[in-house]
């Protein structure tokens, strides 16, 4: 009979094998997803990529819709750690808020997913199917707005900007800049454009300060 504590490290030593493989299929599958879209995900497709059985991948999948949720929460999981959390280690406020702006130019430009935003692909794919994918990229994109504003509304209470009667307004138009240079770098295969959209958000944001604390260019 197996001892209890060697059964307990066998099991263990599956648990993590396991976990591994999750986090591979599920890696590879934000960047296909990025580039070709949600629907271009399958199991026999993920697997073959990473050279695991089709049964391997379905293994920690109940369904597809179940692996396409768990692959837009690892992505959510990417933007947070490239460009919430560092800007929530600067001083808030204005910095804060060009942290944020600066964080999601940079992520775009780094081209670290091959079409550069998940999210992006995932909203011009699922904009107008309602489900529970439609659903939840909706959750994640108010979200991010809501997120954004807070940053707005801060600097603003901080004195750093002048009061600002529709925040949303000043997200929709940063985030357009964002996502139109995103589409192009994508299209031209070239991230100087990048540079053209941190000069725009800059010139935005700048018309609304009231202390010079933003970079020159």
């Amino acid at each position: 009979m197996v001892p209890a504590a060697k059964r307990v490290d066998v099991s263990d030593g599956r648990l993590l094998r396991g976990q591994r493989t999750k986090g591979l299929i599920l890696a590879r599958a934000v960047d296909v997803a990025s580039a070709e879209g949600l629907d271009s995900l399958s199991l026999a497709r993920l697997g073959a990529d990473l050279d695991i059985s089709k049964s391997g991948v379905k293994g920690h999948f109940t369904s597809r819709t179940d692996l396409q949720l768990a692959v837009i929460a690892v992505a959510a999981d990417l933007y947070t750690d490239r460009v919430v959390t560092p800007a929530s280690a600067v001083a808030d406020g204005l910095p804060r808020l060009w942290r944020l702006c600066e964080g999601w130019i940079e992520f775009m430009r780094s081209g670290e997913l091959a079409g550069r935003s998940f999210f992006l692909t995932a909203l011009v794919e699922y904009d107008a199917r309602p489900g529970p994918i439609h659903d939840e990229l909706l959750r994640l994109r108010l979200r991010w707005e809501r997120l954004f504003t807070t940053a707005l509304h801060n600097a603003t209470r901080l004195g750093h900007l002048r009061p600002v009667p529709d925040a949303a307004q000043v997200f929709y138009e940063i985030a357009a800049l964002i996502a139109g240079a995103t589409l192009d770098a994508q299209l031209r295969d070239d991230a100087s454009v990048f540079d053209r959209a941190r000069t725009a958000v800059l010139t935005r944001l700048r018309s609304l300060t009231l202390q010079e604390m933003l970079p020159l260019s």
